[in-house]
């Protein structure tokens, strides 16, 4: 059998999202009340803000009120009811290097099925005081990057789409999350072609100090960590 030629720039980014892997009906229809139907469309639906979470914290230095970003190995998880009625915790205990932390997330009861011991995950989300129970992670975002059954060199949790990096944060469609949409864009930013024909002459880039259009839709998504925050927040890096 003949392999088929690879796609061209223009016939990808003109693919629609309905036909891609992880999207399915129902997202897809999300996608479409949102005008987004093409991942061209997807490409330019760009981050409300941005945040660094490219420091890993270590649970000993975490203070209350601020917000971190941490890594560790699953210990135990579990959902629990509380004497509201319909209101649970879903309560996790984490081991960085440092030692375990707590992590709580409130009426979310599908992380059951989510979590297990032995999981290696990435967390980024508010520290909270609360007695009894002491320091807590509260509600984060999160990332499994591996799991006690895969290789330890098969996942970096500082290479993951949630952490370890200036994070893009998206409005949500639907029933897709940032995080959700975060993992989307970069798979499709990963199938971007080395060369994109670029609408802007090379002398208007050149003289504006522009970068081409690749590097542009790479930059105002997942831009490289020495990005200045505050100009990435005002909409004034050359990508944006």
């Amino acid at each position: 059998m003949t392999p088929s030629a690879p796609l061209s720039p223009v016939d990808l980014l003109n693919q629609e999202l309905r036909f891609q892997k992880g999207i399915g009906p129902r997202r897809a229809s999300e996608l479409q009340q949102a005008g987004i139907h093409t991942l061209d469309d997807l490409l330019h639906r760009f981050p409300m803000r941005f945040e660094d979470r490219s420091q890993l914290r270590r649970s000993t230095d975490l203070k209350p009120g601020e917000s971190a970003a941490l890594c560790g190995e699953v210990v135990s998880a579990g959902l629990h009811r509380t004497r509201r009625r319909g209101f649970s915790l879903f309560e996790m205990l984490v081991r960085d290097d440092a030692g375990l932390f707590r992590v709580v997330w409130m009426n979310q009861p599908f992380l059951q099925d989510v979590f297990t011991p032995g999981q290696r995950v990435s967390l980024y989300g508010k520290v909270e005081y609360r007695s009894p129970g002491g320091l807590r992670l509260s509600n984060p975002q999160y990332e499994v990057v591996s799991s006690d059954t895969e290789s330890n060199d098969e996942a970096d949790p500082e290479d993951g789409n949630h952490t370890g990096r200036i994070v893009p944060v998206y409005e949500r469609i639907g029933s897709l999350a940032t995080g959700h949409l975060r993992r989307l864009i970069l798979d499709t930013l990963r199938r971007l072609p080395p060369e994109l024909d670029d609408p802007l002459p090379d002398a208007l880039r050149a003289r504006h100090g522009l970068p081409g259009r690749r590097e542009a839709l790479w930059g105002a998504h997942f831009p490289a960590l020495e990005t200045s925050l505050d100009t990435l927040n005002r909409f004034r890096t050359p990508a944006q």
